[in-house]
Protein backbone atom coordinates (compact mmCIF):
# COMPACT_ATOMS: atom_id res chain seq x y z
CA UNK A 1 0.00 0.00 0.00
CA UNK A 2 1.25 3.72 -0.36
CA UNK A 3 0.30 6.58 0.55
CA UNK A 4 1.05 10.25 -1.44
CA UNK A 5 1.89 12.34 1.25
CA UNK A 6 4.17 12.98 3.78
CA UNK A 7 2.50 14.46 7.12
CA UNK A 8 4.19 12.82 10.45
CA UNK A 9 -0.06 11.98 11.22
CA UNK A 10 0.76 8.97 8.74
CA UNK A 11 3.52 7.72 10.29
CA UNK A 12 1.83 4.85 12.93
CA UNK A 13 -0.49 4.14 9.73
CA UNK A 14 2.27 3.70 7.63
CA UNK A 15 5.00 1.70 10.25
CA UNK A 16 3.84 -1.89 9.12
CA UNK A 17 6.29 -2.89 6.84
CA UNK A 18 3.89 -3.80 4.94
CA UNK A 19 3.16 -0.43 3.60
CA UNK A 20 5.08 1.92 1.81
CA UNK A 21 5.71 5.98 1.68
CA UNK A 22 5.37 7.67 -1.40
CA UNK A 23 5.97 11.57 -2.04
CA UNK A 24 3.51 14.20 -3.18
CA UNK A 25 4.85 16.25 -5.94
CA UNK A 26 1.92 19.02 -5.86
CA UNK A 27 3.32 19.60 -2.26
CA UNK A 28 7.12 19.84 -3.85
CA UNK A 29 5.93 22.12 -6.59
CA UNK A 30 3.97 24.48 -3.58
CA UNK A 31 7.29 24.69 -2.17
CA UNK A 32 8.54 26.24 -5.06
CA UNK A 33 5.22 28.29 -5.68
CA UNK A 34 6.06 29.82 -2.38
CA UNK A 35 9.68 30.51 -2.83
CA UNK A 36 8.89 31.80 -6.27
CA UNK A 37 9.27 35.42 -5.04
CA UNK A 38 12.37 34.81 -3.23
CA UNK A 39 14.71 33.24 -6.09
CA UNK A 40 13.77 33.70 -9.92
CA UNK A 41 14.77 29.83 -9.51
CA UNK A 42 11.53 29.03 -8.77
CA UNK A 43 9.81 29.98 -11.77
CA UNK A 44 12.60 27.29 -13.74
CA UNK A 45 11.20 24.62 -11.04
CA UNK A 46 7.48 25.29 -11.76
CA UNK A 47 7.95 24.95 -15.38
CA UNK A 48 9.86 21.97 -14.92
CA UNK A 49 7.30 20.33 -12.67
CA UNK A 50 4.50 21.44 -15.25
CA UNK A 51 6.06 18.88 -17.56
CA UNK A 52 5.88 16.05 -15.45
CA UNK A 53 2.46 16.35 -14.92
CA UNK A 54 1.64 16.80 -18.56
CA UNK A 55 3.26 13.00 -18.84
CA UNK A 56 1.27 12.09 -16.00
CA UNK A 57 -2.09 13.69 -17.75
CA UNK A 58 -1.18 11.38 -20.68
CA UNK A 59 0.16 8.20 -18.75
CA UNK A 60 -3.68 8.52 -17.02
CA UNK A 61 -5.12 8.35 -20.12
CA UNK A 62 -3.51 4.37 -20.21
CA UNK A 63 -3.64 1.20 -18.49
CA UNK A 64 -1.63 0.57 -16.04
CA UNK A 65 0.75 -1.37 -18.10
CA UNK A 66 0.55 1.83 -21.11
CA UNK A 67 1.12 3.93 -17.89
CA UNK A 68 4.04 2.00 -16.23
CA UNK A 69 5.81 2.37 -19.72
CA UNK A 70 5.39 5.47 -20.23
CA UNK A 71 6.73 6.65 -16.87
CA UNK A 72 9.62 4.41 -17.50
CA UNK A 73 10.08 6.02 -20.93
CA UNK A 74 10.02 9.78 -19.85
CA UNK A 75 9.42 10.09 -15.87
CA UNK A 76 12.58 8.42 -15.30
CA UNK A 77 14.37 10.90 -17.62
CA UNK A 78 12.75 13.82 -16.14
CA UNK A 79 13.73 12.84 -12.69
CA UNK A 80 16.88 12.41 -13.60
CA UNK A 81 17.37 15.82 -15.16
CA UNK A 82 15.34 17.34 -12.63
CA UNK A 83 17.65 15.95 -9.66
CA UNK A 84 20.88 17.17 -11.22
CA UNK A 85 19.45 20.60 -11.52
CA UNK A 86 18.28 20.90 -7.88
CA UNK A 87 21.65 19.46 -6.56
CA UNK A 88 23.32 22.04 -8.74
CA UNK A 89 21.28 24.69 -7.29
CA UNK A 90 21.67 23.39 -3.51
CA UNK A 91 25.10 24.75 -2.74
CA UNK A 92 24.75 28.21 -3.88
CA UNK A 93 20.98 28.51 -1.94
CA UNK A 94 20.99 30.62 0.99
CA UNK A 95 20.45 28.90 4.25
CA UNK A 96 16.91 29.00 5.68
CA UNK A 97 15.67 30.87 2.72
CA UNK A 98 12.26 29.63 1.01
CA UNK A 99 13.99 28.67 -2.02
CA UNK A 100 16.60 26.46 -0.15
CA UNK A 101 13.73 25.38 1.48
CA UNK A 102 12.06 24.02 -1.52
CA UNK A 103 15.12 22.89 -2.36
CA UNK A 104 15.64 20.64 0.38
CA UNK A 105 12.63 19.36 0.55
CA UNK A 106 12.83 17.23 -2.75
CA UNK A 107 16.30 16.22 -1.65
CA UNK A 108 14.42 14.80 1.38
CA UNK A 109 11.85 13.41 -0.20
CA UNK A 110 13.59 12.26 -3.10
CA UNK A 111 13.26 8.23 -2.68
CA UNK A 112 9.54 8.90 -1.59
CA UNK A 113 8.79 11.38 -4.77
CA UNK A 114 10.47 8.72 -7.24
CA UNK A 115 8.47 5.59 -6.23
CA UNK A 116 5.27 6.33 -8.47
CA UNK A 117 7.35 5.05 -11.53
CA UNK A 118 7.80 1.87 -10.44
CA UNK A 119 4.05 1.18 -9.18
CA UNK A 120 1.56 2.07 -12.28
CA UNK A 121 -1.24 2.29 -9.30
CA UNK A 122 0.53 4.92 -7.21
CA UNK A 123 -0.15 9.01 -8.39
CA UNK A 124 2.10 11.95 -8.39
CA UNK A 125 0.25 13.92 -5.96
CA UNK A 126 -2.44 13.37 -3.23
CA UNK A 127 -4.91 16.14 -4.25
CA UNK A 128 -8.19 13.70 -4.58
CA UNK A 129 -7.69 12.68 -1.03
CA UNK A 130 -7.19 16.15 0.23
CA UNK A 131 -10.39 17.10 -1.97
CA UNK A 132 -11.96 14.44 0.07
CA UNK A 133 -11.05 15.87 3.78
CA UNK A 134 -12.40 18.70 2.82
CA UNK A 135 -15.72 17.72 4.02
CA UNK A 136 -14.99 16.47 7.73
CA UNK A 137 -12.09 19.35 8.16
CA UNK A 138 -15.60 22.12 6.66
CA UNK A 139 -17.96 19.88 9.13
CA UNK A 140 -15.75 20.74 11.80
CA UNK A 141 -17.10 24.39 12.55
CA UNK A 142 -20.18 22.69 13.20
CA UNK A 143 -19.38 19.62 15.04
CA UNK A 144 -16.80 20.79 17.29
CA UNK A 145 -16.43 17.87 19.75
CA UNK A 146 -16.49 13.51 18.90
CA UNK A 147 -17.96 13.16 22.34
CA UNK A 148 -15.12 10.09 22.70
CA UNK A 149 -12.23 8.58 21.25
CA UNK A 150 -14.83 5.62 19.68
CA UNK A 151 -16.69 8.62 18.75
CA UNK A 152 -13.88 10.04 16.61
CA UNK A 153 -13.02 6.42 14.93
CA UNK A 154 -16.23 5.64 13.95
CA UNK A 155 -16.80 9.33 11.92
CA UNK A 156 -13.03 8.48 10.31
CA UNK A 157 -14.50 5.20 9.70
CA UNK A 158 -17.81 6.46 8.31
CA UNK A 159 -15.48 9.09 6.38
CA UNK A 160 -13.04 6.63 4.64
CA UNK A 161 -16.09 4.59 3.66
CA UNK A 162 -18.15 7.03 2.06
CA UNK A 163 -14.89 8.58 0.08
CA UNK A 164 -13.76 5.35 -1.26
CA UNK A 165 -17.07 4.58 -2.29
CA UNK A 166 -16.79 8.05 -4.59
CA UNK A 167 -13.67 7.49 -5.27
CA UNK A 168 -14.59 3.95 -7.07
CA UNK A 169 -17.59 5.67 -8.70
CA UNK A 170 -20.54 4.53 -6.50
CA UNK A 171 -23.40 6.52 -5.22
CA UNK A 172 -22.59 6.72 -1.20
CA UNK A 173 -26.40 6.40 -0.47
CA UNK A 174 -27.33 4.01 -2.92
CA UNK A 175 -24.11 1.84 -1.84
CA UNK A 176 -24.86 2.17 2.09
CA UNK A 177 -28.32 1.03 1.30
CA UNK A 178 -26.71 -2.05 -0.65
CA UNK A 179 -24.38 -2.97 2.61
CA UNK A 180 -26.56 -2.34 5.32
CA UNK A 181 -29.13 -5.06 3.61
CA UNK A 182 -26.37 -7.53 2.94
CA UNK A 183 -24.59 -7.26 6.46
CA UNK A 184 -27.44 -9.79 8.36
CA UNK A 185 -26.08 -12.36 5.82
CA UNK A 186 -22.50 -11.49 6.47
CA UNK A 187 -20.85 -14.15 8.93
CA UNK A 188 -17.61 -14.29 7.64
CA UNK A 189 -14.47 -12.11 6.46
CA UNK A 190 -14.93 -12.79 3.69
CA UNK A 191 -18.25 -11.87 3.06
CA UNK A 192 -17.68 -8.09 4.65
CA UNK A 193 -14.79 -7.62 2.63
CA UNK A 194 -16.69 -8.64 -0.65
CA UNK A 195 -19.09 -5.35 0.58
CA UNK A 196 -15.89 -2.70 0.43
CA UNK A 197 -16.49 -0.58 -2.24
CA UNK A 198 -13.72 -1.76 -4.44
CA UNK A 199 -15.10 -4.98 -4.34
CA UNK A 200 -19.02 -4.89 -4.26
CA UNK A 201 -21.35 -4.75 -7.84
CA UNK A 202 -24.22 -2.70 -8.87
CA UNK A 203 -24.15 -0.57 -5.76
CA UNK A 204 -24.59 2.69 -8.19
CA UNK A 205 -27.14 0.96 -10.01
Amino acid sequence: MFLPDDASTYNEACRPETIARAGCWAHARRKFFDAREAHPGAFVALRRIRELFLIEREAWQLDAEGRHRLRQEQSVTWLRAFREWVDAEMPTAEPRSAWHGALKYVVNQWDRLTVFVDHADVPIHNNASERALRGPVTGRKNWLFAHSQAGARASANLYSLIETAKGHGLEPYRYLRQVFAALPAAHTIDDVDALLPQNIKGADS
